[in-house]
């Protein structure tokens, strides 16, 4: 359990770095590579709860598959 605390923990550190470059985007007026970051973000936040429940998965294609189940 401890290793799945520790592996979600960097995978919301990813999302939460991710989503501070979004806003340097943003501020820069740079919108398609803040919406990339922003994608991301949400990306690493979603591995971050799976990582909770023991899994992870690296391909975008298997997130999104266990998230619309």
């Amino acid at each position: 359990m401890e290793q799945r605390k520790a592996l979600s923990e960097h995978r919301f550190e990813q999302a939460a770095s991710c989503i501070k470059q979004a806003k340097i985007l943003i501020d820069a007026y740079e919108y398609k590579g803040a919406a990339n970051r922003s994608y991301y973000a949400v990306f690493h936040a979603i591995r971050s709860v799976l990582a909770l429940e023991g899994r992870d998965f690296g391909k975008h294609t298997a997130v999104i598959m266990m998230i619309s189940m």
